[in-house]
């Protein structure tokens, strides 16, 4: 029988420069300050979005009326509400994400 080396002998691969940066984090120390940055102009974007959509579905003013408003009309102004926030976070929600 011939002897061969075990493999627990074996060395291990050593590891390239590039493995050894990303283990260390040199190539990655401007990442989070670049996110931080992003997430910022990403909300700083999805906030102006709000303010510009907050009005974007509303009632007539002659359906509207006065006070006391009919059932139907406070419902369909809730519903305009939900609309509106629906839409404004979201395109948040799309920015931050994207960022």
């Amino acid at each position: 029988m011939s002897e061969s080396t075990p493999i627990v002998d074996a060395q291990p691969p050593r590891p390239t420069s590039a493995a050894t940066d990303a283990l260390h984090g040199t190539s990655f120390r401007w990442a989070i300050p670049i996110l931080m940055v992003l997430g910022g102009l990403a909300g700083a974007a999805g906030s102006q979005v709000i303010f510009q959509v907050r009005e974007l579905f509303q009632i007539s003013p002659e359906r509207l009326g006065m006070p006391p408003r009919p059932p139907q009309i406070e419902r369909e102004m809730l519903l305009y509400a939900v609309a509106n926030h629906a839409l404004g976070f979201g395109v948040l929600g799309l920015l931050i994400c994207g960022g």
